[in-house]
């Protein structure tokens, strides 16, 4: 790119690349050698970027010049979604700044290849079950259930009947600690994207990759609700979809703090991890209160090895973005045209959208020097 004073940066496009960095305003500013209020006169476009400095400022950012003059549509806050555990603020704003940026990627892709991005996902009202979180949520799963067909039995391939509906998965990256997944909508002309973390069991990320999905089914659909009924509908309609609890109840019924085989056997039946269908017990009043605080102590004592490397028998494998990157390949597209038109290191996106399909022989992306990693904060 040359810098000419006819390109001008977006002041918002800054802010969401900063953020993703994990920079301060002040560490922007120090790192293109500019007073400690420059970053911030620059995203709040009272200060153009242009020229030289706007160079200076995607060095410090490494990115291409060309994105910092690309407008990146960005969810509102009623488009994004949190599965988390306490975290600063500044972690917050990175997750989110990471899953708008995956999703301006994924989008600026399905359009240059010619597919429709829009979501096809369900929209279902439950409103009218307000008083009762989790009725709601059994409901919802369960017409969703109906619209894939899945009447009984478990759903063996989560990834592939969201990413059906429209639903991109990529992973979170472990950078950003103590969350668990991001979903960014940005609109109903666009493709929601989910960010799910690795650093946990694949049950729970099958989990968490319903819940997520709970919140694009439901809240839009049913207007504004409390945070915690929310949440609440949101983990019965995971659970139930996964796992409807009419066909489990029994085995559940019959479950005891001596019954670890009774639990490993309704693991490897439905994909859920051991400690929800304890949970889930305990809600129904099949599980006492007592019983319920013993399986935990055995499971995170006891058992708690084997309950970190535990496997699933359900593997959560999304296909969606290798699928489009596949065929954007096998109609010519290269890395360095993809690379090109996205704005975006070709390594960069490699890193990003990990399914790549093709060849990288280039230097790694410099990190920017004083991006700060975030500390652990436990709930």
């Amino acid at each position: 790119m040359v810098a000419t004073p006819e390109v001008q940066a977006v002041p918002e496009t800054v802010r969401l690349l900063r953020q993703r960095r994990g920079m301060t305003l002040a560490q922007l500013s120090e790192n293109v050698a500019k007073k400690p209020a420059w970053a911030s006169r620059v995203e709040t476009g009272t200060l153009p970027l242009r020229g030289r400095d706007l160079l200076d400022c995607a060095a410090a950012l490494s990115v291409p010049p060309d994105l910092l003059a690309t407008p990146l549509p960005e969810a509102g806050l009623e488009g994004v979604h949190f599965r988390k555990y306490r975290v600063p603020q500044k972690v917050e704003a990175r997750a989110t700044a990471e899953a708008n940026f995956v999703a301006y990627l994924v989008n600026t892709l399905l359009v240059k290849a010619g597919q429709d991005p829009a979501a096809r996902i369900p929209k279902i009202d439950v409103s009218g079950l307000s008083q009762d979180p989790r009725a709601a949520g059994v409901f919802a799963a369960t017409a969703v259930r109906q619209r894939w067909g899945i009447t009984a039995g478990p759903i063996r391939n989560l990834a592939g009947h969201v990413e059906a509906d429209g639903l991109y998965i990529a992973p979170l990256p472990p950078t950003i600690p103590n969350v668990a997944a991001i979903t960014a909508a940005q609109g109903p002309e666009l493709a929601p994207i989910t960010l799910v973390t690795r650093s946990v069991v694949d049950d729970t990320r099958r989990f968490t990759v319903a819940h997520e999905f709970a919140h694009l089914v439901m809240d839009e659909a049913s207007g504004p609700a409390d945070d915690a009924d929310v949440e609440a509908r949101a983990d019965a309609f995971a659970g139930e979809l996964l796992a409807p609890y009419a066909e489990i109840q029994d085995d559940v019924r019959a479950l005891h703090p001596g019954s670890f085989g009774a639990l490993m056997s309704l693991h490897a039946t439905w994909g859920l991890h051991p400690t929800s269908f304890i949970r889930r017990g305990y809600l129904e009043g099949d599980i006492s209160g007592a019983s319920q605080s013993r399986w935990f102590r055995h499971l995170n004592g006891t058992h708690r090895n084997r309950m970190r490397t535990l496997r699933s028998p359900f593997p959560l494998q999304p296909t969606g973005i290798g699928s489009l990157l596949d065929l954007m390949k096998s109609v010519g597209w290269t890395a360095p045209s993809l690379a090109r038109d996205l704005h975006v290191h070709v390594t960069e996106l490699a890193a990003v959208l990990e399914a790549w399909p093709f060849p990288l022989s280039l230097p790694p992306v410099p990190q920017p020097a004083d991006a700060p990693v975030a500390f652990l904060h436990e709930a």
